[in-house]
């Protein structure tokens, strides 16, 4: 009986034990219903706060009695003369407002409901927090380019201020060396240092003249295609409107406008580089220009003081050497400017890369949750975030080489001071560049603190770029074939960066990929005419890889 009694109560102890399961599993999908609901609530709120941001921050803003208006508004203003454009860094405060109130509820939703939500509740939100970073930190990025740009300013003004230097320095060599000439000697000299100023003219007339027709030939370009650009959208509108042959002549000619303009552009890009190069050619030009006429100065002085005119040659002399302590008086304030901007410079970096690897850990976690059927987009979004990271890094490293550049040309005049002396400098012009040279004078020490670890910042921009690369390759293959040449012509952009910094030939060998797969049967597409320009520029040269810097920045 009591054998009966306990096989009697089993089914109710069972029946028991599941109706718990059930109640448990009841409240678990009730829960886990319950935070996808508040999760995707706080997303979708997030997203509208987003949306806000991006319309307010597409519109530079404008300021009334002191106070921002979208610039949309101001237009209703009328003899106002209180309104005025804010810095075209300047954000709107709602805009800002909108972006932290966006980014402060989504990370606390997920905080709150992101355990027990599904993956793909979790993906979406995750994803949005990452857009959210994203575009605040392409603001920090524009932030620290305009510090950069301000720091390439003050390093050209230090760099022509240390030129200075070594022009009135040599001036004073040259001053001595011509004044313990013989008559007959120094009018050779004289002879000589007028021929080569002539000669330094022409050249400087030729490069001018050169740089003239270029900007001209430039000019035609663009106006022959803003004349051709309505002339064939208005081909294209009328081929969808007609129909049989008429339609498909339309579209031949529409298609032969499309081809030329695509062949203007590509003509233009190669015109502005060729631009670039000849006005750096002319700053160097000028400058020998400039040596030389002030040599045939000196030379034209001394003769004249042989000939009874002293006092000319003493004041010739007092201007040179006057001449020559104000430019070293110039060089170490203009340091001094140099080391204040970069220390800005690289605090809004930091802030830039910071948000922006936030908005990789979030964009990583969309991708983790989505274990299947991955989004593309999100990948996409992933890779513009790991290149703008990496883009970020790579001109952080070409501004300390040009820091290091102008470091070692302050080695190689000496300290302004004479009580600072920094002795000789003891590099040499083919001396790493990102290395310090050890004579560099006390006034330029504050130059080393900007990205004190450059080998860091190195690995972190290859890797970066290799991410990118390989994260636009997935993306390319997960949309339809026709889109994926956008994808590819990223892809490839990624590797030729990669290679600038790394000298891996395989990086250039995947460009090449990536640019053959983006134009393959669409090489007139007018669409596709910087990812054709992109290849033309790689059959030219390679691109040399990332040593000393060129004259001017990428």
């Amino acid at each position: 009986m009591r054998d009966g009694k306990v096989r009697g109560s089993l089914p109710t102890l069972l029946r028991g034990a599941m109706v718990a399961v059930l109640l448990v599993a009841g409240c678990s999908d009730s829960k886990r219903h319950g935070a996808n609901k508040k999760l995707l609530e706080e997303t979708e709120i997030a997203s509208r706060r987003y949306a806000k941001a991006v319309s307010l921050m597409d519109l530079p803003p404008a300021k009334v009695n002191d106070e921002y208006v979208p610039l949309g508004h101001v237009g209703r203003i009328t003899g106002a003369s209180n309104v005025k454009l804010a810095d075209p860094l300047a954000v709107h405060p709602e805009a800002w407002a909108a972006l932290v109130a966006a980014e402060t509820g989504l990370t606390r939703a997920l905080g709150q409901y992101g355990r027990d939500a599904g993956n793909e509740d979790q993906a979406l939100a995750q994803a949005m927090l990452g857009n959210i970073l994203m575009l605040k930190a392409e603001y920090q990025r524009a932030a620290a380019a305009a510090e950069r740009q301000q720091a390439r300013a003050a390093s050209a003004m230090a760099n022509r201020s240390v030129s200075m230097v070594q022009l009135y320095t040599a001036l004073e060599r040259y001053y001595d060396q011509l004044a313990s000439l013989r008559d007959q000697d120094l009018s050779a000299v004289l002879s000589a240092a007028r021929e080569e100023a002539a000669k330094a003219r022409v050249d400087a007339e030729a490069v001018q003249k050169e740089i003239a027709s270029l900007r001209a030939r430039a000019e035609q370009l663009r106006q022959a295609d803003e004349a051709l650009i309505p002339q064939a959208r208005r081909l294209r509108g009328d081929s969808e409107q007609a129909s049989g042959q008429e339609a498909m002549e339309l579209l031949d000619q529409a298609l032969k406008l499309e081809t030329q303009i695509n062949e203007n552009v590509s003509a233009l890009a190669a015109l502005e580089n060729a631009l670039e190069r000849r006005e750096a050619d002319l700053s160097d030009v000028k400058a020998a220009l400039e040596s030389a006429e002030a040599r045939q100065k000196v030379a034209e002085t001394i003769v004249a003081a042989r000939r009874g005119h002293a006092d000319a040659s003493r004041t010739e002399l007092g201007s040179i050497q006057a001449a020559l302590s104000k430019a070293r008086s110039d060089v170490q304030e203009q340091t001094a400017l140099l080391a204040s901007v970069c220390e800005r410079t690289a605090q809004a970096e930091d802030a830039a890369a910071e948000a922006y690897t936030i908005a990789i850990a979030k964009h990583e976690a969309a991708r983790r949750l989505r274990t299947r059927n991955q989004s593309t987009q999100t990948i996409a979004r992933l890779a513009d975030a790991r290149w703008a990271l990496a883009e970020l890094k790579d001109q952080s490293l070409y501004l300390r080489q040009c820091n290091m550049q102008l470091a070692e040309r302050l080695a190689g005049i000496g300290s302004p001071r004479a009580a600072e002396g920094a002795g000789p400098a003891t590099t040499s012009a083919s001396a790493p560049a990102d290395r310090p040279p050890q004579a560099i004078p006390a006034f330029a020490k504050g130059l080393l603190a900007y990205v004190p670890n450059p080998e860091q910042t190195r690995s972190e921009a290859i890797e970066n770029y290799t991410q990118a690369g390989e994260l636009y390759e997935t993306a390319s293959r997960g949309v339809l074939p026709h889109l994926r040449w956008a994808y590819q012509g990223q892809a490839a952009a990624a590797y030729i960066a990669l290679y600038r910094l790394s000298y891996d030939a395989d990086a250039l060998t995947k460009a090449k990929e990536a640019l053959n797969q983006a134009l393959e049967d669409k090489r007139e597409s007018p669409f596709l005419a910087s990812v054709v320009e992109l290849e033309r520029l790689l059959q030219l040269s390679t691109p040399r890889p990332r040593g000393e810097p060129t004259t001017t920045p990428e």
